[in-house]
């Protein structure tokens, strides 16, 4: 009898050893992940252009990005001189809209962005951002987006450049 049970429970352990396959760190298994990732959802480089107001206009902005990243182009939170306009209140999120309100510097904002075009391509986000706390008209912006292909090589998710030149 105890020898079967030996017998069982090594059978077990051998079973549970084969499925799970050998130990690995963290690190090995993190960039395992990495890479999987990377094979389905390669990162693709986008071309970002201020498109209005027509003085504002300058140089493109190329962005190497994954799409939880490129996702984000059409509902961002604006800054106010460096300072973060963080979410005071509910956020209304609907298909080509995010509006919300925000405070920075001890001020409340509000903020809507809208998105024409196809996001996984070739798109448009306008950009407002008006003070509550005084009369007067909102800053605006439109800023166009493009996916260029797959990102230079040497770039990671996340770099950005005025130049889509390899590192």
């Amino acid at each position: 009898m105890a020898l079967a049970f030996a017998l069982s429970a090594a059978v077990a352990a051998l079973l549970v050893a084969l499925v799970a396959g050998p130990l690995e760190d963290a690190g090995s298994s993190t960039a395992r992940i990495r890479a999987r990732l990377m094979a389905v959802d390669p990162p693709q480089l986008w071309r970002a252009k201020v498109l209005a107001p027509a003085d504002a206009a300058g140089a493109a902005t190329y962005i190497c990005a994954d799409t939880p990243l490129a996702q984000t182009f059409a509902r961002g939170l604006p800054e106010v001189n460096g300072e973060i306009c963080r979410v005071v209140g509910p956020v209304v999120t609907k298909p080509n809209l995010f509006a919300a309100r925000c405070e920075a510097l001890g001020r409340r904002f509000a903020v809507s962005t809208t998105m024409s075009g196809d996001p996984g391509r070739d798109f448009r986000v306008d950009f407002a951002l008006a003070l509550l706390d005084e009369l007067g008209p909102p800053v605006r912006q439109s800023i166009g987006y493009r996916r260029l292909g797959p990102c230079p090589k040497g770039w990671t998710i996340g770099e950005q450049a005025r130049s889509p030149a390899p590192r």
